[in-house]
């Protein structure tokens, strides 16, 4: 059973940014239920300008409103090189791995949820830095940062269930 997830639409009408709505039309994030379990699993089929997109609507996020230095990112994007990940924010991106492009949807999932539930930008942009006792004191960017695809879903799952 699969169930499409349009994350990214919400995320491009509260930021409005051009390069999000041209991702919104790339990028759909399912949920594949297995086995009691579920697996997310990102459609990459005729999706030729995903990559630039995905990494500009990434920096925009983690850099111009989170204000995380190139080595938060690195980590959020699951350390990619230092040359790669200048290359990146230089717009030389041809494609991304799919866990490139699973960990960003987390992200623009993560500042979606805090679009809605917060109600002015300061305070979304400073909820990722702040002690939450949901995640034993430590802040949600430091579980992020522990570097798993699960710590970003773990955040993501958690500003769900606050959003209901």
């Amino acid at each position: 059973m699969l169930i499409t997830i349009t994350t990214f639409i919400f995320a491009l009408v509260m930021v409005n940014f051009v390069h999000f709505m041209c991702f919104s039309l790339y990028l759909y994030v399912m949920l594949e239920v297995t086995g009691g379990g579920m697996q997310t699993v990102i459609n990459t089929q005729n999706m030729p300008n995903m990559a630039p997109v995905a990494i500009k609507m990434f920096i925009n996020i983690t850099s111009a409103e989170w204000q995380l230095p190139e080595k938060a990112m690195r980590t959020l994007l699951g350390e990619p090189s230092r040359s790669t990940f200048f290359n990146w924010r230089t717009g030389k991106v041809s494609s991304l791995s799919k866990d490139t492009l699973e960990r960003i949807s987390y992200i623009a999932g993560i500042y979606k949820s805090l679009k809605i539930l917060f109600p002015n930008v300061s305070q979304a942009n400073a909820w990722i830095k702040k002690p939450n006792a949901a995640f034993n004191g430590q802040s949600a960017l430091e579980v992020m940062l522990a570097g798993s695809i699960v710590d970003l879903a773990r955040v993501r799952r958690y500003l769900d269930a606050q959003r209901g």
